[in-house]
């Protein structure tokens, strides 16, 4: 018998053949979550990506809800985690004039060069509902035994090296079936992917459930609600009554944002979609008006 959490038709073949298996019977389970919104975006910077979440930690402390970010190397896990101490300056714990110990803080950084003894307070905080962690920045060392229920987001710094990693990292998020989002932020140089994982990421056109799961035995399509809670692109197309308009000052000008301002504003997460991706998505759809009421609509909505 051979058991694994996540892999594709090509993995199970291989598998196999390795443990001279023949015609083995294969009790399979879709890892797909329908409460999990998938969506991709470019990496710029970390300050320029990651201020939204930062402002939000500042104003809601303990009350913000959790996030996992996920980076390639220890280099770049370190330059989020210090992002964040420095922003947060003396609020960088819990209460603020709490020594700057494991169990006070509200940021942790956990990899394989983590003490031990750090690693095994990021875990009971992470898994406490009173706990004050809210953000761990990780390697793939923050991986078996993770079983958080109340993490609203996942996010990737780089994409993974194949999609049963990305599958099985994404799906620590929403693990109590409430609405959550893995998001993934696409580098110029990052680590080599497989072809699955690299059509995934470039991918601009098909729904990533569907790109992403396409060779994971027994998926099916699963609804998600509305195609605005899917994934960023069949949000596109979203045209349900919650998320089809948005009126802003001009009286001559309806914005169709789809889920960026309303229907991810339901759920608390707006300020964690990458504010370029959202941006793009609004030119888009208010090409047609003209470059000045474009810019000058866009700056409200940015602001507001």
């Amino acid at each position: 018998m051979a058991l694994t959490a996540t892999a594709t038709n090509n993995l199970l073949l291989s598998v196999a053949r390795i443990l001279g298996m023949r015609t083995p019977v294969t009790i399979a389970i879709s890892p797909c979550k329908p409460n999990l919104m998938y969506s991709v975006s470019s990496y710029s910077t970390i300050s320029e990506t990651f201020k939204p979440i930062l402002c939000r930690l500042k104003q809601e402390r303990t009350g913000m809800p959790r996030i996992i970010i996920y980076c390639l190397r220890v280099e770049e896990c370190a330059d989020m985690y210090l992002y964040f101490k420095n922003g947060l300056g003396k609020n960088f714990t819990e209460p603020t004039d709490s020594p700057d110990l494991s169990r006070f803080r509200l940021v942790e950084m956990y990899t394989s060069c983590t003490d031990q003894e750090v690693k095994n307070y990021i875990f009971i905080s992470f898994k406490s509902p009173s706990a004050p962690l809210r953000i761990v920045c990780a390697t793939v060392a923050f991986g078996l035994g993770v079983d958080c229920p109340d993490v609203r987001q996942v996010i990737h710094l780089g994409a993974p090296a194949d999609v049963e990693s990305y599958i099985q990292e994404s799906g620590r998020a929403g693990r109590d079936r409430n609405p959550a989002l893995a998001l993934l932020l696409k580098k110029k140089h990052g680590i080599p992917s497989s072809k699955d994982m690299t059509e995934y990421k470039l991918n601009a056109t098909i729904c990533r459930r569907d790109c992403l799961f396409q060779d994971i035995q027994n998926y099916e399509h699963c609804d998600a609600g509305s195609l605005c809670m899917c994934c960023d692109i069949c949000a596109i197309k979203c045209d349900c009554g919650s998320c089809s308009k948005k009126h802003v000052h001009s009286v001559y000008i309806y914005i169709i944002i789809t889920s960026f301002k309303s229907q991810i504003l339901e759920i608390n997460m707006i300020h964690y979609v990458n504010l370029n991706f959202i941006q793009s998505l609004f030119i888009k759809r208010v090409a047609r008006f003209g470059k000045r009421i474009m810019k000058s609509t866009w700056n409200f909505f940015e602001c507001s």
